[in-house]
């Protein structure tokens, strides 16, 4: 048997073809992932201010941030650290991850980026394989990976408990540079077949960040071989939700004088190399000292032929010309020492010379344009709606959307990005941002969001501290085991105030409620109880049972009526029943990654939900 996640369908026939297989079965499942959006994003000076409003806006959430090198991951950390503190996020913890630590301190880093005490690990490739935590809400890509495989396996730790996760690449085209000299120093021989399959996947990749008109999805699974729908994308894409129509344009003859461009350049500069920044600058008609030293322009016709162009269109046609093989970029030692890369003729450049092949550029269409200018009106209304009656306001939000099944696969809601602080955005309501945790639709917030943000915080404490527990009692388990993020998002919402209560929501299993049922009740109880927040949870309480919760006048415990009591099997709660005050901090303790005797002290119940 020979089972791979991510093979195209030219390596499954090497594969097939090395292992001798005659007449194999060959199964295969869609490399689809429907609850991840895709997300492309010009990478700049302003990345890592943008990453860390991202991750702002998320403290609670878990993600990995792949970075090219072991610098990048420290320095990338460092910098989120700061602006994070500098924005008042003092919980959100921040790391890094590669091969030159130690393995004592990956280990460690890894259990605390599963355990929930590291939020955010900045981490080279070498943090992947064995890498399986299901509720990692965002994987960005500080730099471009090498192949649309390696993208496509470093997103996929992503949302693996199904529930949404957002998937951000940020993209410059300097890093294709890195890459292939990356890739043409891995190899022994320059012209092997390996080298230029790899070189082949890397340009693949560069056309994927590129691509402003088709869907993510629809690129991603074509590599694959596998073909799907863009209508079945559910704006789940940057480029689907832009909608931006192509608009193919013929420019061979741009292309024919910027390869006389070139020639006339190689002329006047007798063996130095032209770089692509100079040839789309000159192209431009740039008469910067920079760009025109050791060259006459009066000598060169082509200088300024392309003026008409945006700087951003001559850089699309540019790195066109390079995809197409017109151009190529090969990697020389500069007089200085250093490496740079300089343009030379490709395979086509003697077909398009010669009239025999034509090459096309894609553009944003008028219809593009023209749709792209007419949204910010569009916001800037709906903005105003919002600040009118609140009964509008109600009115103006759109249904709540969950994941739901078809055909035995997930299909993906629309999903809007919303950036507004009102109360309604809590867990339960009927918006969701990218890369929170879908809710059921009957779900509303009990709690006014403040607080029950608050309670989301102490539920997912406590669990982890259940799940310290279980490990320090031989038994490797995380929170996740105990409890989702989504089943403590509707625990929060909802406030239940007794077993009961807490059964008729149908998000826990019946093991971990009868293990952790009462123990979470009886905290939720205490937390309602200290932030006096009965009046919130009367009206609920009352559709259940006439009893109420009421503060005792000089005594930290809650008195609930007798028949309550009796029916939602609610017992009395004082302080000492919280496990917060247990006086153990978990987080202070050095875990070992093995199973050790337990103390007895701290074994409650049974082991492992009494397995």
């Amino acid at each position: 048997m020979a089972l791979t996640a991510t093979a195209n369908d030219k390596i499954v026939k090497d594969a097939i073809k090395v292992l001798g297989m005659k007449t194999p079965h060959v199964y295969r499942s869609s490399f689809n992932r429907p609850n991840l959006s895709y997300e492309v994003r010009k990478k700049d000076g302003k990345t890592i201010e943008v990453m860390a409003d991202y991750i702002a806006k998320r403290p609670n959430d878990s993600g990995v941030i792949y970075c090219l090198s072991r610098k990048d991951c420290e320095v990338l950390s460092e910098k989120l650290t700061k602006i994070l503190l500098s924005k008042g996020k003092r919980n959100v913890g921040v790391s890094y991850y590669h091969a030159d630590l130690e393995i004592h301190e990956r280990q460690k880093r890894h259990h605390e980026w599963l355990s929930g005490r590291i939020n955010l690990l900045c981490a080279t490739i070498a943090f992947g394989m064995g890498v399986d935590k299901p509720d990692v809400r965002y994987v960005m890509h500080y730099s471009m990976p090498k192949s649309i495989t390696h993208y496509y396996q470093e997103s996929g730790r992503a949302g693996r408990d199904g529930d949404p996760a957002d998937c951000i690449l940020f993209y410059a085209y300097k890093d294709k540079k890195i890459l292939e000299m990356m890739i043409r120093k891995g190899s022994t021989n320059p012209r092997c077949n390996a080298m230029n399959r790899k070189i082949d996947q890397l340009y693949s990749c560069l056309r994927y960040c590129e691509n402003e008109f088709l869907c993510r999805r629809t690129l991603q699974l074509d590599f694959f071989g596998e073909r799907f729908d863009r209508a079945n994308c559910g704006m789940t894409c940057d480029n689907c939700k832009a909608g931006k129509v192509a608009e193919r344009r013929d420019l061979s003859e741009d292309a024919r004088v910027v390869l006389s461009l070139l020639d006339n350049l190689r002329l006047q500069k007798n063996g130095r190399g032209i770089t692509l920044a100079q040839t789309s600058e000159l192209y431009r008609g740039s008469k910067a000292k920079t760009m025109t030293k050791f060259i006459d322009i009066s000598r060169i016709p082509e200088h300024g032929a392309g003026k008409k162009y945006k700087k951003a269109d001559i850089d699309r046609i540019m790195h066109a010309m390079i995809f197409e093989g017109v151009i190529m970029e090969v990697s020389e030692v500069n007089g200085s020492g250093f490496n740079s890369d300089y343009v030379v003729e490709g395979q086509k450049a003697d077909l398009l010379r010669n009239k025999k092949w034509k090459f096309y550029v894609e553009f944003p269409s008028a219809a593009s344009s023209a749709k792209g200018k007419a949204t910010p009106t569009k916001k800037k209304k709906t903005k105003e709606t919002k600040k009118g009656k609140g009964k509008d306001k109600q009115a103006a939000k759109k249904s709540p959307k969950k994941l739901s099944l078809k055909n035995g696969k997930f299909e993906v809601p629309t999903v809007e990005i919303l950036d507004s602080d009102d109360d309604d955005d809590l867990p339960g309501s009927s918006n969701r941002r990218v890369g929170s945790k879908s809710k059921s639709p009957d779900e509303k917030s009990i709690l006014p969001r403040k607080h029950t943000e608050t309670l989301m915080k102490r539920i997912k404490k406590l669990v982890t501290m259940w799940a310290d527990e279980e490990i320090m009692n031989g038994n490797k388990l995380f929170y996740w085991n105990i409890m989702s993020n989504t089943a403590m998002g509707t625990i929060a919402s909802q406030v239940p105030l007794s077993v009961e209560e807490l059964n008729d929501l149908s998000v826990l299993g019946e093991n971990v409620v009868k293990e952790y049922g009462d123990r979470l009740i009886k905290n939720i109880n205490s937390f309602v109880t200290q932030n006096n927040l009965q009046k919130y949870t009367r009206n609920k309480r009352c559709k259940v049972d006439t009893g109420e919760v009421q503060k005792a006048p000089q005594s930290s415990t809650i008195a609930i009526s007798n028949s309550a009591a009796t029916k939602n099997n609610t017992s009395m709660i004082t302080d000492s029943d919280d496990d917060f005050d247990m006086g153990i901090d978990f987080s202070s303790i050095e875990i070992p990654d093995g199973p050790i005797p337990a103390p007895k002290t701290l074994s409650r119940k049974s082991s492992y939900f009494q397995k």
